[in-house]
């Protein structure tokens, strides 16, 4: 849709030219319309392809072929769908390939749909981002959405780009920016083309001001004054990392990357990042209340100070004399009362996270409670939920990051469920899930103290009261069956 209008406004006072946008997700009916008299198709594999068949799209005069973002498509599986339209055009063509990378599989492409191919490389090649200013934080596991909330509450961007691997990560990260006074809207693969176009209009038009999206949408964001992109996840490629910062800095601009790191793996893989890219990735602390309160009095004060020069103040100036004169104001005082008027109070409320390469305080106190280093947690479902070990261990690792290896032993009972964990791991359990659902039940999870034990134990005797119950019903049975 982006690439049809920019051509839209390239032709625009060329006389013959028509365009058509073909792509699965929308009416078919109006898109056959277009194509009628079309000499500009522009479209996705799989809808070309249904238009082929239909015979609504016919390619016996085609002159020239394009593929825009060949490498991603191949990524995505396309291969065959590209052979199969490539086989369907006159072999006298011009054939453009459009690629970040060029792997083995786009090199098979050219030499089999290309003659005598050229290659232009853009830049030599080299893969510089000087216009974006790289930063990475160490982050606690489980902290990741509150540092993502310090980081637009620290710079204020007017558009910013989230990037997480997971289409459930982009909706929980979504509802935790609106829970906390953030306009954000999310942008994945399970959402039908008009919902996404509606997110993307109410983007462009500022009234969305952050977007959560997968890597499907990291090409696909044309718009030139994002400030800030944040990978919330690590993208699963070295090129997605290049796409997705790729987003800021653009037109001119200067722009910020921020990427959140859980453990050590990340660390080792951003410094092959810094490698990969020729560019400058460095680490900063996680911003705290101290730092946002002086960034703010810095922009007011910047603020102030482009006020005082280049807006028309004289004609205040009289109203100014009056209240000093009249009052016996001295001007200092006047100004002083006058920013704080116009100083906002932060009605957000500012996490505590502290980089994890550093030891945090004031957190859950589990001095004394673990036993060989491992702590045991309780929460509130059990086998009346029919739940199973696999729910459990998939909420923590989806929740917190903490990888599924980590968790020990698990013992389910009818009403909750004991779960044992490092004292690391324990803790991020209970700062991070305090909201969380498990079997679409809000549940918590909270230490298993000594009482709670000996509940358990009652609830072990009843237990074995019942299955001695049982089973004295099927002796009966079987003893009347043999009777018979």
């Amino acid at each position: 849709m982006q690439i049809c209008d920019e051509m839209r406004k390239f032709s625009m006072y060329k006389h013959g030219v028509k365009m058509a946008a073909v792509y699965g997700g929308a009416p078919i009916e109006k898109q056959i319309r277009d194509l009628k008299g079309a000499n500009i198709v522009v479209g996705t594999p799989g809808r070309m392809m249904d238009h082929m068949r239909r015979k609504t799209l016919k390619l016996d005069d085609i002159k020239t072929v394009i593929l825009d973002e060949a490498d991603e498509m191949l990524n995505m599986g396309f291969i065959d769908d590209i052979k199969t339209i490539l086989s369907e055009v006159p072999e006298e063509r011009q054939t453009v390939l459009f690629s970040a990378t060029m792997p083995e599989a786009i090199m098979e492409i050219t030499r089999e749909f290309q003659k005598d191919p050229i290659t232009v490389a853009v830049n030599n090649g080299q893969r510089t981002l000087d216009a974006i200013e790289q930063i990475y934080y160490q982050v606690p596991m489980g902290r990741k959405k509150d540092v993502v909330n310090l980081i637009l509450q620290m710079y204020t961007p007017k558009r910013s780009v989230v990037f997480c691997n997971t289409k459930k990560m982009v909706d929980e990260l979504v509802e935790y920016l609106n829970d906390h006074s953030f306009k954000a809207m999310g942008l994945h693969g399970d959402m039908k083309q008009s919902a996404r176009t509606s997110v993307m209009d109410s983007y462009k038009k500022g009234k969305t001001k952050v977007l959560v999206a997968t890597d499907v949408a990291a090409r696909g964001i044309d718009v030139s004054d994002v400030e800030v992109v944040i990978n919330y996840d690590i993208p699963q490629d070295n090129e997605y990392y290049i796409h997705r910062i790729g987003r800021t800095g653009r037109a001119g601009r200067e722009g910020k990357a921020f990427t959140l790191l859980t453990n050590r793996r990340h660390l080792n893989w951003i410094r092959d990042i810094a490698k990969f890219t020729n560019s400058q990735v460095r680490e900063e602390e996680i911003p705290n209340a101290e730092d946002l309160h002086k960034k703010y009095l810095e922009n007011l004060k910047e603020k102030i100070v482009k006020s005082v020069n280049e807006e028309n103040i004289s004609n205040w100036e009289f109203l100014v004399d009056e209240i000093v004169n009249e009052n016996n104001i001295d001007y200092k005082s006047l100004c002083s009362s006058l920013i704080s008027l116009v100083a906002k109070k932060n009605k957000r409320v500012v996490p505590i996270v502290v980089s994890s390469n550093k030891k945090e305080k004031n957190e859950v106190n589990l001095k004394g409670v673990g036993v060989n280093g491992r702590v045991r947690l309780s929460v509130n479902i059990g086998r009346n939920e029919r739940i199973a070990p696999n729910f459990i261990v998939g909420a923590i690792v989806e929740e917190t990051d903490i990888p599924a290896k980590a968790i020990g032993k698990i013992d389910i009972y009818h009403d909750h469920t004991i779960v044992e964990l490092s004292t690391e791991a324990a803790k991020t359990v209970l700062e991070c899930m305090a909201k969380t659902k498990i079997k679409n039940k809000k549940v918590s999870f909270k230490l298993a103290d000594k009482k709670h034990k000996e509940n358990v134990f009652e609830k072990m005797k009843t237990d074995k009261k019942i299955k001695s119950k049982i089973s004295n019903k099927k002796n009966s049975k079987n003893k009347s069956k043999k009777k018979r």
